[in-house]
């Protein structure tokens, strides 16, 4: 019995020890980050990860370590990163829209898209997914679909210069001259100084 209370308390101290060492490389990974030095901090969060392969903050791991890849120009390893984030939690929005930028920066507009429409799923009214959406629309000749986000966006922040534009370059798209012309001088009217 002895023997069973022993190894019961060894494995427990393991455990704890294991959780410590999780705890300490993420802090240790931050504290390199905010040293700049992004690739020590990034084998630092690799190293938190197979200690604990299976902790549900890996998602946020993985997009720290997708930013920091980034920001080092490795973009492909940054996809990959995001996208490993999202297997591990797939309704992280801030690794959900890192992601979709980072689909529009290489051009990919189709899986921006799909990204985009995940999130205003989960949070209708992010106001950067709606414009990046109705930009896609736009750029794809939806123009109701893009219509709907610019003006959704528009209800939620009326001042929202580029929705705005956006609006009235679509309304001349969809050959509708005299709308982006009320458009257009509503805008010089609400700010006859701003360029």
């Amino acid at each position: 019995m002895k023997k069973w209370i022993l190894m019961a308390s060894l494995c427990l101290v393991a455990v704890a020890a294991q959780a410590q060492s999780y705890k300490e490389y993420v802090r240790k990974a931050l504290d390199a980050m905010s040293m700049d030095s992004t690739e020590v901090a990034e084998r630092l969060f690799r190293e938190a990860m197979r200690v604990e392969p299976a902790q549900r903050s890996n998602a946020m791991i993985y997009y720290q370590i997708g930013r920091m890849q980034e920001h080092r120009g490795k973009l492909e390893k940054a996809l990959e990163s995001y996208t490993m984030g999202l297997n591990v939690a797939p309704h992280v929005l801030p690794l959900r829209m890192a992601r979709a930028k980072l689909y529009m920066q290489l051009g990919n507009k189709e899986k921006a898209l799909v990204d985009y429409s995940d999130v205003l799923d989960w949070k209708a009214d992010e106001q950067e997914a709606l414009f990046m959406r109705a930009y896609i629309y736009t750029e794809q000749r939806l123009y109701k679909k893009a219509r709907t986000d610019y003006e959704a966006l528009l209800k939620l922040n009326p001042a929202h210069e580029e929705a705005r534009i956006g609006l009235v370059l679509l309304n001349e798209k969809d050959n509708r001259p005299r709308e982006a012309m009320e458009q257009i001088n509503a805008m010089v009217a609400a700010a006859p100084d701003h360029a």
